[in-house]
């Protein structure tokens, strides 16, 4: 257990645990559980999934933009949270106004034919509000916004005559665009009609206050800085969606399932003869063919790489082992042969010191003793 825990820990990389899952998984189909080579590869895994656990504890996870785009982790975050969160509130609000509209023109109509639609003059937008009408239950219920932007705690910079929950949309558009005559381009009052009218107008109005609060940007406070932010998020996702549109009507279109009615696409083809198919059927076959051959080659090209792997780790451990045991011999001889010098040394100085005595030659033996 000490030798164990004392063991250097491995350092792997991404690409090196991809492959020891996939060995892993092969010996596990193959019923090679018991095998010990199988236990390392589970005991390495392991090993990588606690660190990686270290790490994250260890370490804050960065931020969803900083992780896409790692430049961007010195530099300080253009948006907050709560920011972030407002523009999330107003894109679902935008939804919801576009999936809300039919019902909000639904209701107007409903209310301009029981009477109750009252007329807005546009010189008389920043007067005083008319005296409140005591309304039925049934028009009271019509009148009431099914969503408003005050519940979801909205912004929302525009004309008044936008404003609202498109109760009365008849006259906003009215108000917007001028009366229906026959010199405008809009000969029909429609649904679709007033919907493209009154998102149009929004859009240019969204993009003129952008321009106007971009040639202004030195003299905005902290708020309307807050605000040309939230209209250029806007204004750019409005972009990015139509570009994704564009991009996924042209590769429908590439596939042959045009969004829209194309002629060209309704053609009827000469059909194709069998020899042809035969043909295609073999050329199929046997690019298939090769392709398999190819992936068997290289899949046995990948256990040969794991093998000669092994092989070259175990026999490098083991010159160095050997080398470390050649090493410990070498350095017990020297140190044998040092010790039986000095007793060797001490050995002869005790003869002659006999010899000395023996002669009765007390000058030499003071000698050796001192």
């Amino acid at each position: 257990m000490g030798g164990a825990s004392t063991a250097p820990r491995v350092t792997l990389s991404s690409a090196d645990v991809k492959k020891l899952m996939d060995v892993a998984m092969r010996m596990q189909r193959a019923g090679q559980k018991s095998h010990p080579k199988y236990q390392q590869i589970v005991a390495l895994l392991r090993q990588y999934q606690q660190q990686q656990q270290q790490t994250q504890t260890q370490t804050q996870m960065p931020p969803l933009d900083v992780a896409a785009n790692p430049f961007m982790q010195h530099k300080t975050m253009l948006f907050s949270e709560k920011q972030l969160e407002y523009l999330h509130n107003q894109i679902r609000a935008y939804k919801a106004l576009c999936h809300s509209m039919d019902t909000a023109i639904t209701q107007a109509k409903q209310l301009s034919a029981a009477g109750l639609n009252v007329p807005m003059d546009p010189n008389a937008m920043d007067t005083q509000p008319p005296l409140p009408v005591a309304l039925e239950p049934p028009a009271l219920e019509l009148l009431t916004p099914k969503w408003t932007r005050a519940a979801r705690n909205l912004l929302y910079i525009g004309p008044n005559y936008l404003d609202g929950d498109l109760i009365g949309i008849e006259n906003k558009g009215n108000l917007a665009f001028g009366p229906f005559n026959v010199c405008t381009p809009w000969l029909g009052v429609n649904d679709v009609a007033l919907k493209m009218r009154y998102m149009h107008t929004l859009q240019q109005f969204l993009t003129s206050s952008l321009e106007k609060m971009e040639s202004h940007t030195e003299e905005l406070d902290e708020n309307e800085q807050r605000t040309l932010r939230d209209l250029r998020c806007v204004l750019l996702q409005q972009k990015l969606r139509r570009r994704v549109a564009k991009a996924h009507t042209t590769r429908l279109a590439l596939l042959g399932e045009p969004s829209a009615v194309d002629r060209k696409s309704f053609r009827r083809r000469r059909p194709v003869s069998r020899v042809e198919l035969q043909g295609d059927e073999r050329e199929k076959r046997k690019k298939s063919v090769a392709m398999e051959k190819k992936r068997r080659a290289d899949h046995q090209m990948y256990l040969k790489a794991i093998l000669n792997h092994s092989r070259e780790f175990f026999a490098y451990h083991k010159n160095v082992k050997a080398q470390v045991s050649k090493s410990a011999k070498a350095v017990k001889g020297f140190i044998d042969q040092r010790t039986s010098k000095i007793e060797r040394e001490e050995d002869r100085q005790e003869k002659l010191r006999l010899k000395a005595l023996k002669a009765n030659d007390m000058e030499a033996y003071g000698k050796l003793v001192a």
